[in-house]
């Protein structure tokens, strides 16, 4: 009978979760991949390397504050149905009772930790790798009529007035510097044509104006057709030449904590990376413990009140909220403020196995 009712509450407590989890992942990621593609990217092969890259660091923050508020609400409903009153009587202790919280705080904890030490570095480096050819190399995909695209470091401008399809565009100009000399392309057509380093551009019917330094006169060609390098990716993706700390696995991670803090600001940002694989999936188990404490606390069996739940939850949020903005902003800023937060996760916690002792004891009693 035992098992039959822990089944039950974890089974109920394992699905309120999953429906705050989504209720909270799902617009953080939308926001986020609108954030890191442009529109044009959302129709392109782009879309779904970054959603990889950016769901499991989403996941993972969020987790502890969905197992939280899940736990607070469900065991609010419980009490406001007179079941836990009724579990009481039946010989059950507030541990016993708890016990369903803990198991899924410990499995969301588990969870937590297999997506900040193994999935999202991997993620995290596939979104960069997406990241740099947008922002650097882009795909002629990427591309969108009536703006003004700079590559190769500036050295050469294209724009155009509107795509013909996914390979052909029109109303091309193109602008490219040289120490010497100035070069003005202007094209009725082109047509991408993709290698492995980069993508080429066949112009058709235009002109080519060069200005040549200490030449006020210029140099115009015309042309029926010439092929352009464009400076756009090819079929290989541009290599970068940085890695971040948040990119590297579990293992080269602690081993690079000597390195980064040879300089201050980079281990800043160790520290703040290190809260996060570490000190974050744990949260799960500290907001679950406080916010069912706080509703055995406060709660009221008789009624349906739910200010205490509600109360309940709004601490939970502004703790995990108050951690995150520190992890975040704040620690990449000064690497100090690492123990304030270390120690507000400390409070909540023995606040939460203090208030357990005390109604474990004033349940025995």
């Amino acid at each position: 009978m035992t098992k039959i009712i822990y089944w039950h509450l974890t089974k109920r407590l394992l699905f309120a979760v999953f429906l705050v989890l989504l209720g909270l992942v799902a617009p953080l990621i939308l926001v986020s991949l609108f954030g890191h593609l442009p529109p044009a990217a959302l129709y392109t092969e782009f879309l779904w390397p970054t959603l990889f890259g950016i769901a499991p660091a989403i996941l993972y923050l969020t987790l502890p504050i969905a197992v939280g508020i899940a736990t607070t609400w469900y065991y609010g409903h419980l009490l406001s149905e007179s079941t836990l009153p009724v579990l009481y009587s039946a010989g059950f202790s507030v541990l016993s009772v708890s016990a369903p919280a803990i198991f899924v705080a410990v499995l969301g904890t588990a969870f937590g930790y297999s997506l900040s030490c193994y999935v999202a570095p991997l993620a995290a480096r596939q979104l960069q790798d997406v990241m740099n050819i947008v922002e650097n190399a882009p795909t002629p995909e990427l591309l969108q009529p009536n703006r003004f695209y700079s590559l190769d470091g500036g050295k050469r401008v294209i724009y155009f007035e509107e795509r013909i399809d996914n390979d052909s565009i029109g109303g091309i100009f193109i602008r490219e510097f040289s120490e010497n000399e100035e070069k003005t392309l202007i094209a009725r057509r082109a047509t991408f044509v993709r290698s492995e380093q980069q993508t080429l551009m066949i112009l058709f019917d235009g002109t080519i104006q060069t200005q040549r330094a200490g030449d006020p006169q210029g140099e115009t060609v015309s042309f029926d057709r010439i092929v352009q390098a464009s400076g756009l990716s090819g079929s290989d993706p541009p290599k970068r030449n940085w890695i971040g700390e948040f990119e590297l696995t579990t293992a080269e991670f602690l081993q690079a904590r000597t390195r980064y803090e040879k300089d201050p600001a980079d281990a800043n940002l160790w520290r703040s990376e290190a809260l996060k694989r570490f000190g974050v999936p744990p949260l799960a188990i500290v907001h679950a413990l406080l916010g069912l404490m706080l509703i055995t606390l406060w709660g009221n069996s008789g009624g349906r009140r739910e200010a205490p739940v509600i109360l309940a939850c709004l601490i939970i949020a502004s703790i995990h909220t108050a951690i995150m903005i520190a992890t975040e902003a704040l620690i990449p800023q000064d690497g100090w403020i690492i123990w304030p937060v270390l120690g507000l996760i400390a409070a909540e916690l023995t606040l939460g196995i203090s208030l357990l002792a005390r109604q474990q004891w004033q349940r025995a009693g």
